[in-house]
């Protein structure tokens, strides 16, 4: 009897460490994004939404900021592991420091930034914006795009009277009259559509820019936690194989996520590349964005730098080397 009672409270603290341990053989690494969503970020929220992080072994948090600047921020001051954040404000940080790599694109998309301007300040076409008041958010791809714009149609800033506002702040300010139009993105400029109405046009220049956004992380990342990358990349070809066979279900968990209308993503669904790259155009567009800001004499560097040493190629050359087409 004392044997079987000895063997019980064994078989029963057995029993015991096994509970207790497998929550933390179950639970994958924590690693924390912080992303600004967009369209373009999608696959992000896909992947999280549909437990693709949790099946590739990762307990992921994704923190949202308003605007990619915000997110690159969390990251250099230790709020996340991984920033998703555009060309431009990646560049800009170049700048100031070395300490930190892009590892994969994560969507693109030529006519994601657009001008959102009030018809009652006489604006119905580009030419019109030669005097107005335009507002933008200063050093970022929305500015880059302003910029790009008004060349196209034969201006530069000094036709018009710019003004620096942040995004959240924009669609009040056109709606109040404030400003006569602004350069931006959704949600942003969907927020101002909806407070505007009939009194609202869009200007677009579809093929003017080829944005991306980019997965970010410091260096020491990157070198020390190699595995939690492939992991993080695995997750978002997931997603991605899973929004190119599951369209619709793929464009509803958007519209939740943005508040935008349905309607209005799948109009513009086709236009969107939503894959995981590493491509050339990427690195001319580093290059494009630098030298457009050492012209406006928005840093003190006088050279461009060398962008491949700011890009991981490892982790997706692995996991999809046809996706890597750079030039080294």
């Amino acid at each position: 009897m004392a044997v079987m009672l000895r063997s019980l409270k064994s078989l029963i603290l057995s029993i015991m460490v096994l509970l207790l341990c497998t929550p933390c053989l179950a639970a994958g690494e924590k690693v924390v994004i912080s992303d600004a969503p967009t369209l373009l970020t999608a696959l992000v929220t896909i992947a999280k939404e549909k437990g693709f992080f949790d099946t590739a072994g990762l307990d992921v948090t994704v923190a949202k900021y308003a605007t990619g600047d915000e997110a690159t921020k969390a990251l250099f001051t230790n709020k996340a592991d991984v920033a998703i954040v555009a060309e431009t404000a990646f560049v800009f940080d170049s700048f100031a420091r070395q300490d930190f790599s892009v590892f994969a694109a994560i969507g693109s998309w030529d006519n994601e930034v657009k001008i959102i301007a009030r018809k009652d300040r006489g604006i119905m076409a580009p030419s019109d914006l030669r005097g107005k008041r335009i507002a933008t958010q200063e050093k970022i791809s929305v500015h880059f795009f302003l910029d790009l714009f008004l060349l196209k149609h034969g201006m530069t800033e000094k036709d018009t009277r710019i003004s620096f506002t942040k995004g959240p702040e924009l669609p009040k300010a056109i709606a109040a009259g404030k400003i006569d139009a602004f350069s931006h993105r959704n949600p942003f400029l969907g927020q101002a559509i909806s407070m505007l109405g009939d009194n609202g046009v869009i200007l677009s220049a579809p093929g003017l820019y080829l944005k991306s956004f980019l997965l970010v992380s410091l260096n020491t990342f990157i070198k020390e936690r190699p595995k939690t990358v492939e992991k993080l990349i695995n997750a978002l070809l997931m997603a991605e194989n899973y929004t190119r066979k599951n369209k619709n279900e793929a464009i509803e968990l958007i519209s939740a996520q943005l508040k935008l209308p349905t309607q209005e993503i799948q109009g513009v669904w086709q236009d969107i590349d939503l894959r995981l790259t590493l491509d050339q155009h990427l690195l001319l567009t580093f290059e494009e964005v630098a030298r457009w800001a050492i012209k406006s004499r928005f840093t003190d560097r006088t050279s461009v730098p060398n962008y491949l040493n700011f890009i991981h190629t490892d982790a997706l050359e692995v996991l999809r080397p046809h996706s890597v087409t750079l030039i080294k």
